[in-house]
């Protein structure tokens, strides 16, 4: 079985949830290893991120491995780094636009050359990484802001909510353009990432309040 992870908002809360997820494991003849569990905790590591009471944020042993990794020198190694960053997108801004011109040396007959600024393009991908925020826990009572933009290439997004007159993101999201929308200018790809069924869009519960903004454009939706 897998890993069972509880939240609750108090320690008495807590108490009573895991007397009640006990019992039913015990009504399935189930059991749960002792050695490998822990009760009453404010912080854990679960599948590499770190959740605490604050949020959610990356694991930083696992982000050091990242930092750790060279350059890549051949389309091997470019899908290896795509995967590890590729695990923690929500945590950086536009990684679809900065993944883009390593992406393009994955094609079928395209000459493995890096350049500088492919190589600015992956530190900026690690550097993220290293400094990526907490993302806050979505509360349902309060309205979403959901943030959109575009280059040439890539349509981003991040979902936030406003706490003491700041943004607190929820989760960043990108993806790549296809060549039918790279034909349209930029404000125009940017209402891509409005698309509620647009893969650049972090999931926004249905009939949630949202404030949609999109460079110079606010609007209301919910």
């Amino acid at each position: 079985m897998d890993d069972i992870v509880m939240f609750s908002r108090s320690v008495e809360d807590h108490g009573r949830h895991l007397a009640q997820r006990l019992r039913r494991l015990q009504e399935f003849g189930l059991r749960a290893s002792e050695e490998k569990s822990s009760f009453f905790q404010s912080e854990l590591k679960f599948m590499g991120h770190t959740v605490s009471e604050r949020g959610v944020s990356t694991n930083c042993e696992k982000i050091r491995a990242v930092s750790a990794l060279p350059l890549p020198k051949a389309p091997k190694e470019v899908k290896s780094f795509q995967g590890m960053v590729g695990y923690y997108r929500r945590f950086i801004p536009n990684l679809a636009d900065k993944l883009v011109p390593w992406t393009r040396l994955l094609r079928k007959g395209v000459k493995f050359v890096v350049t500088a600024d492919m190589v600015d393009k992956f530190n900026g991908i690690k550097l993220a990484l290293m400094h990526a925020p907490v993302l806050w826990y979505p509360d349902l009572r309060r309205q979403f802001v959901l943030t959109t933009d575009a280059s040439g290439v890539a349509v981003g997004a991040v979902l936030s909510q406003v706490e003491n007159g700041e943004d607190r993101p929820v989760a960043y999201a990108s993806r790549k353009l296809t060549d039918a929308e790279i034909r349209n200018p930029p404000y125009r790809a940017g209402t891509f990432g409005g698309g509620m069924g647009s893969p650049a869009v972090p999931t926004i519960p249905v009939g949630q309040a949202i404030q949609s903004k999109n460079g110079s454009q606010t609007t209301g939706v919910g």
